[in-house]
């Protein structure tokens, strides 16, 4: 199980931050068995070990793995990308459209954003107090990554309204520094 894992984890490096944008470019074919290969393996690797089980324990458990599997990705994914989006990426302002705390639920706060006529939205959750302070209808800065513009992390809460005017068009930062162009 650890090999397969281990497997796992090479190929989502790999794929993730070497081989994703070159995937994109691929007719649909390749791109499907290419994406899903590495999947089918990894599920006929751990039915061969599974090999003494009985048919409901080996479905039982390429199930739980596949789970894992989608919730390791899910996690992974979206770690990277506020890494990524920290270290640089455009500024632009933001519309807050609804606000949720429940019980079971952190602070989250809601937003639209609109990037060359396409309208995205981008969530999440916040501290009570930062919750308390904003109101639907809010205008807050967010920053995304101009290859995944539909990925968003909030940049700046309470802008003033110039920095907000000059923000319209999109304000690039680089390690925290405003630069004129992304490289």
């Amino acid at each position: 199980m650890g090999l397969i894992l281990s497997v796992y984890g090479i190929y989502y490096s790999i794929y993730h931050y070497s081989l994703d944008e070159y995937f994109d470019k691929l007719p649909i074919l390749p791109w499907i068995i290419l994406k899903f290969l590495p999947f089918v393996i990894f599920i006929y690797l751990l039915n061969r070990l599974l090999i003494g089980k009985s048919r409901d324990v080996r479905i039982g458990f390429i199930v739980l793995f596949i789970a894992l599997l989608w919730l390791f990705h899910y996690s992974e994914d979206d770690k990277v990308m506020i890494k990524y989006i920290r270290k640089g990426g455009v500024v632009s302002p933001a519309i807050v459209i609804n606000k949720r705390h429940e019980a079971r639920v952190p602070p989250t706060i809601y937003w639209k954003y609109t990037v060359d006529g396409q309208v995205y939205h981008g969530q999440r959750p916040c501290e009570k107090e930062l919750y308390k302070k904003l109101f639907i209808g809010d205008t807050i800065l967010i920053r995304y990554s101009s290859s995944k513009i539909d990925f968003s992390i909030p940049h700046k809460f309470f802008p003033t309204k110039e920095v907000i005017k000059e923000c319209e068009k999109g304000v690039f930062y680089i390690g925290g520094k405003r630069v004129d162009s992304l490289p």
